[in-house]
């Protein structure tokens, strides 16, 4: 076969893989990554899997909560829900979240229209230096009664903590905020909790 005959056929397959469409099946023969017949070797420490961490924790007094955990990368997100029971019958559910690693708020730009900026998280409180600097971005919201008799309904919905029980705004009856994270753990500060009053919440860490 010439030279001329062997550039048609390369060119034929050319256009042929080029005209396939971006969203059909590839065949990949079976092969192993050992390192062998021009193959990358991958080691078992070179994947890293998900992260998924799943429970339910009772927090009745204000105090720092650990959430220990073992992965091989830090998580990315925290999601939050349950509820607030007070010991006069008050009874709020509730639902937040939390985006561990680098992250912004959105900012108003005009009347219509929202752009991203702010401070970069983590960041650290200027109200509570003790808590350092890796406090992630977070938010919450609520809805609940003052009373079993379902008199006095409130909703909320607010930033910077993952759970905000208040009423009227401005008068905190519960909040907890998560104030570090690392791979090995998850650090939630309660930091106003009424007296007779309890959180019951449960993670999603993934």
């Amino acid at each position: 076969m010439d030279e001329t005959k062997i550039r048609q056929i390369v060119q034929e397959e050319i256009k042929r893989n080029n005209n396939r469409s971006p969203f059909g099946l590839q065949n990949t023969s079976n092969h192993a990554h050992t390192g062998n017949d021009g193959t990358p070797r991958i080691k078992q420490a070179d994947v890293i899997p998900n992260v998924s961490v799943s429970g339910r924790i009772t927090m009745s007094s204000e105090a720092i909560y650990t959430i220990n955990i073992n992965a091989a990368a830090t998580p990315n997100s925290i999601f939050c829900t349950g509820n607030v029971t007070g010991d006069s019958g008050e009874a709020y559910m509730f639902v937040g979240t939390a985006q561990l690693g680098p992250s912004f708020y959105l900012q108003p730009d005009d009347n219509r229209s929202v752009t991203v900026g702010g401070p970069q998280y983590p960041f650290s409180d200027p109200n509570h230096p003790e808590y350092g600097s890796n406090i992630p971005m977070q938010s919450c919201s609520y809805f609940g009664s003052e009373s079993n008799t379902g008199a006095g309904r409130h909703t909320l919905v607010g930033n910077f903590h993952i759970i905000d029980i208040q009423y009227p705004s401005g008068t905190t009856h519960a909040r907890a905020t998560i104030i570090d994270f690392s791979r090995t753990s998850i650090t939630v500060a309660v930091e106003s909790l009424d007296a007779g009053w309890t959180i019951n919440a449960n993670f999603v860490i993934v």
